[in-house]
């Protein structure tokens, strides 16, 4: 078995970090995407990669899950500088035939300790409101749903969101 690990990525990971991302939501929230909008991506995935460097430029906490040498996860996140007190996690995501091998329970804690490192004391991270996985994750880490939600213009069609918070410490799992 290769050495799971989650390191920081730097700018030349842009291209892996967009191509992950495109490929979870391809495979994990298919039924939540609209078709056109994943086609579109795969299509032309440079203005993707080029937000995922300016995300790296703009010093957010940027990291990739390894399996091996291979990317198998991502995750981002940023303090929220109208609450600083509150670390965002804005993406979390392992592809899904990489699932259970301890992956997103690694990325979590990671950008956990780095969002606390600055200053954070508590977390929040939106997840699509049919998300039973990432709701059962996060359940498991602690956190709960808070009753606020949000419906976002998935390419014309909505997309509700759950808000979870809790704690940034973590055991990893």
């Amino acid at each position: 078995m290769a050495l799971a690990t989650v390191r920081a990525a730097g700018r030349a990971d842009a291209v892996a970090l967009s191509d992950l991302q495109i490929e979870i939501w391809r495979t994990a929230f298919a039924d939540l995407l609209p078709a056109a909008l994943l086609s579109g991506l795969a299509a032309d995935p440079s203005p993707h990669r080029q937000a995922w460097r300016d995300k790296i430029d703009a010093g957010d906490v940027v990291l990739l899950a390894l399996e091996g040498a291979t990317p198998v996860g991502l995750a981002t996140g940023r303090t929220d500088p109208a609450d600083p007190d509150t670390g965002e996690i804005e993406v979390l995501g392992v592809l899904p035939r990489w699932g259970r091998r301890g992956h997103g329970g690694r990325l979590l804690a990671e950008t956990g300790r780095l969002l606390a490192g600055r200053g954070a004391v508590r977390g929040r991270w939106w997840i699509p409101a049919r998300d039973v996985v990432s709701a059962t994750f996060l359940a498991a880490a602690g956190w709960t749903a808070d009753g606020t939600t949000r419906a976002l213009d998935a390419d014309g069609r909505p997309l509700v969101e759950v808000r979870y918070g809790g704690g940034l410490a973590f055991t990893v799992w």
